[in-house]
């Protein structure tokens, strides 16, 4: 009767753990499919077991592509590639989307936004490798995935078309930089997205200054001022990193009391007691004794 009743319970249950979907079997769990493992390691992720959710989605990857869902597989090796870029491993993350690209080409996947995003982190993740030329390769196979799928004018092309620019102006070549800024802007504009228009404005102005066209410098640097004085007010440390660019493009035009106006405005701004921050002060104040010196 014990050996009965045992069998029983075993039996009983097996049958709730069916009823259940398997959440108690493990044969059960070894049958999930790919985008209940994909929720799974995106759980570990969120409860910062970042090993395990690794190898988590590694293993939603190879299930992936054995039952041949690709959206899921491309998901699974985004989320992969974002994470170790989080975790500071730029290496491995350009790796991981490559991998994504390498398998996508080789089962000739049609190209969609997960394509297009792959191609434009692995320009990220290269960037912060500082594999700059490799980069800008990288998010022009963005933008030409993105225009194809999006849009022209959708602003995932607008934003790979600004990194490109990001990529030009720390090789110091600004009438590259210059011109990329200037095709994100142009798309940026079309949309309601002042903060991202403000730093198309801001870049632009910087590298015109970086080509000693001063006018044209502060030609983009206003606007960018004024879109962040109406949206953030005085009190913001975008105001007042433009205040202090708008400084050193007057400076370097010999307006120096235009200057010491603008960096004073930048002083203020980073005095304030809501950021107080001290290197701000401290660069603001060298650039005002500067412009009094040379004036």
């Amino acid at each position: 009767r014990s050996v009965n009743r045992v069998v029983g319970l075993v039996i009983n249950c097996c049958l709730i753990c069916m009823l259940l979907g398997g959440v108690f079997c493990p044969e059960q769990a070894i049958a999930q499919s790919a985008k209940v493992q994909l929720k799974h390691a995106l759980d570990l992720l969120e409860r910062d077991e970042i090993e395990n959710g690794l190898k988590a989605l590694q293993a939603v990857k190879t299930t992936a592509l054995q039952e041949g869902d690709t959206t899921t597989f491309l998901e699974a090796n985004l989320k992969l590639g974002n994470q170790l870029i989080r975790e500071g491993e730029y290496g491995s993350s350009a790796e991981a989307f490559r991998a994504g690209l390498a398998e996508a080409e080789k089962n000739n996947w049609p190209n969609n936004e997960n394509i297009g995003n792959h191609w434009h982190k692995l320009g990220v993740a290269l960037y912060l490798e500082r594999n700059l030329a490799e980069a800008i390769t990288a998010y022009q196979q963005a933008v030409k995935v993105r225009t194809t799928v999006l849009g022209p004018e959708d602003l995932n092309v607008a934003r790979s078309n600004h990194n490109i620019g990001s990529c030009y102006e720390l090789m110091k070549e600004p009438d590259n930089a210059i011109a990329y800024y200037q095709k994100g802007l142009d798309i940026r504009k079309l949309h309601d997205v002042p903060d991202d228009q403000a730093y198309s404005y801001l870049r632009i102005g910087a590298n015109y200054t970086e080509k000693e066209d001063y006018a044209k410098g502060l030609e983009y640097l206003e606007p960018a001022l004024q879109i962040y004085l109406k949206r953030y007010g005085e009190i913001d440390e975008d105001v007042a990193e433009t205040y202090n660019l708008i400084g050193i493009a007057q400076f370097l035009s010999k307006e120096y009391d235009l200057a010491i106006d603008a960096y004073e405005q930048a002083l203020k701004t980073y005095s304030h007691p809501d950021l107080e921050f001290i290197e701000g002060q401290t660069n603001a104040l060298n650039n005002i004794g500067g412009a009094y010196f040379e004036a």
